[in-house]
């Protein structure tokens, strides 16, 4: 009937057409819905060897690309969301089970981590405790290196690694005896516990074991340095012609009295008598050199001869000064006579090189002197016999004694190093090094009342340190500084004297700040190349110095003139002293072998 309707000419007739059929889509009914199944199983598992990091499977490059990207959408998620424990962003199913994102404190999520990796298990977010392994092949475990064995006493307790041991059920038991008939063994509620004697036992024991081995230690020490003293003293008598002394006097060493040489004459005692009077009476006050006058020398009366080498340092007796000794660098150490026959007394050979440094000890029973032979040696001055020899290892270059603490000196050694030493200790090892400078030690001075070291070095350095400490207490480098191979302390102990590589003589303050005084430079001379020792008058108004063409410089000490120049010696004049009684007694050394006395 529609095709009947589908065309009207307005005619009257009507015209019949034959219908037209349409082929419509067949439908199919589906009742289950369609489900991605690719993605919930997800792509194949991939196992890796923990040990080797070796794959365990063959995954195809779509499963591992895969992988790849899911663990970068993880940590993606995780940085978003921020804060601590395992984030897992949205909701996701695997085939293993449903994962959830969650959160937890840090300290929950440490406390965890390492209750597994100690316990193996731990406790779920949901309060669940699950062991390693759980739901796990043996393969599996193996793999990933699970510990089998599980604290199951802390599993069942749910005791993490941050909680305490494990309570003991089994207290302590006291020893019980409450029967007051038991007169000897009762103990009633005083009473110990059980064991407690056995614990005491073994630690006793093991007291006595530490205590023993202490001893054991200590002996051992003992007889190592015994068998060390023995050693030195077999090899002084097989070699006894290396410390050997030799009497020059016609005189015995001790007169008729008992009195040994070393001691004062007494016609010479009484012919200074006014004058020993007079500087005790002045030797406690702090000034007392300026109540001393002294004149300038002008002419030479004596020559010592005895040296078959240059003579490097002179020394007179401490206080009476009627003795002088020299150091040469042939080796050997001698002592004069000043006053009277002014011959040579004695010979001290315990060098194999030469000398270069001496220095009395005290009252002068006792010398020091070092050597380019690495060796600094003690001496007994009467009886010329060494007492002790100490190994330095390199060359020595000065010496100085500590004014209070008579046993104990320091040497200033080639290998950057000053060593300090004390005579009365055990061994042969210096007490205390100084060792900042980067070159050779020159020289060391003990100033401000023996408190102070000063050192100086080919470094072009001058170092301050407290007495036994070695740390460096002051560092002074000045722009124009030069090398200083020689100290001299003034006779206020306020000044030191040094002499430095650029022809001149430069001061500074002995305490306090150890500051450069720029107004007093001492010049007019050739110094380069020698160290050369200045000398000061006992009073302290002049200033002395040789030089390298051997020539007696004198100037005044507060307006640095230069007053006299003498020639004194052939070769360098090498150190120069001031007579400590005589005003005017000047005594020179020098690299010719003869010592010189001025008048």
């Amino acid at each position: 009937m529609l095709s009947g309707y589908d065309s009207d000419n307005g005619s009257d007739t009507a015209e019949v057409t034959e219908p037209v059929r349409v082929q419509l889509p067949h439908m199919q009914s589906l009742v289950a819905p369609d489900v991605n199944i690719d993605s919930m199983l997800g792509p194949q598992r991939i196992e890796v060897d923990s040990k080797t990091n070796a794959l365990m499977t063959n995954p195809t490059a779509r499963d591992l690309a895969h992988t790849i990207t899911v663990m970068q959408k993880e940590d993606k998620n995780s940085r978003r969301e921020g804060g601590a424990g395992i984030h897992f962003g949205r909701n996701r199913t695997f085939a293993g089970g449903r994962v959830e994102a969650t959160h937890m404190s840090n300290f929950n999520f440490d406390r965890q981590y390492n209750t597994f990796q100690s316990f193996v298990f731990a406790e779920a977010p949901d309060g669940r405790v699950i062991k390693a392994g759980q739901g796990m092949t043996k393969r599996e475990r193996e793999m990933e290196g699970l510990v089998a064995k599980v604290d199951e006493e802390r599993l069942k307790s749910g005791m993490g690694v941050f909680a305490g041991g494990l309570k003991n059920d089994e207290s302590r038991k006291r020893l019980r005896n409450s029967d007051p008939a038991d007169v000897d063994d009762f103990q009633g509620p005083w009473a110990g516990f059980e064991g407690e004697a056995e614990a005491f036992e073994r630690h006793q024991a093991e007291q006595k074991e530490r205590t023993d081995a202490e001893e054991a230690k200590k002996k051992e020490a003992e007889e190592a340095e015994e068998k060390k003293k023995e050693e030195l003293a077999e090899k002084d008598k097989k070699d006894p012609g290396s410390t050997t002394s030799q009497w020059h006097g016609s005189k015995p060493k001790v007169d008729y009295q008992g009195r040994s040489w070393i001691e004062c004459p007494p016609q010479q005692t009484k012919k200074q008598q006014r004058i020993q009077a007079r500087q005790m009476e002045y030797i406690e006050e702090e000034d007392d050199y300026r109540n001393k006058t002294c004149y300038l020398p002008k002419k030479w009366i004596h020559t010592w001869e005895g040296h078959t080498q240059g003579v490097q340092a002179i020394r007179f007796f401490p206080k009476t000064a009627h003795l002088l000794m020299s150091a040469g660098l042939d080796g050997t150490v001698k002592i004069w006579d000043y006053y009277n026959t002014r011959s040579c007394r004695i010979t001290y050979t315990g060098h194999e090189k030469g000398v270069r440094d001496v220095q009395f000890i005290g009252d002068g029973t006792k010398f020091v002197s070092c050597s380019y032979d690495h060796h600094v040696n003690y001496w007994d001055t009467e009886t010329g016999k060494i007492i002790r020899k100490f190994d330095l290892g390199s060359s020595c270059y000065n010496l100085a004694v500590h004014p209070t603490e008579l046993n104990s000196f320091v040497v200033a050694c080639h290998d950057k190093k000053a060593a300090q030493f004390d005579v009365n200790s055990p061994g042969d090892e210096p007490t205390q090094l100084y060792k900042d400078h980067l070159r050779a030690v020159n020289t060391v001075t003990i100033c401000d009342d023996g408190k102070r070291l000063v050192t100086t070095s080919d470094d072009r350095k001058m170092f301050v340190w407290h007495w036994g400490i070695p740390v460096v207490d002051k560092y002074i480098a000045e722009p124009g500084m030069s090398s200083i191979p020689a100290v001299t302390v003034h006779p206020s102990q306020k000044f030191m004297a040094c002499q430095s590589m650029n022809n001149q003589i430069v001061v500074y303050q002995a305490y306090g700040g150890f500051k450069l005084q720029g107004r007093k430079r001492f010049t007019g001379f050739n110094n380069t190349g020698y160290a050369i020792e200045p000398g000061f008058s006992a009073d302290g108004r002049y200033l002395m110095s040789g030089d390298g063409d051997g020539r007696l410089h004198f100037w005044d000490w507060k307006s640095c003139k230069l007053y006299r120049t003498l020639k004194a010696h052939d070769g360098c004049c090498i150190s120069c002293l001031w007579h400590p009684n005589q005003a005017s007694r000047v005594v020179t050394a020098g690299w010719d072998g003869k010592i010189k006395l001025w008048d």
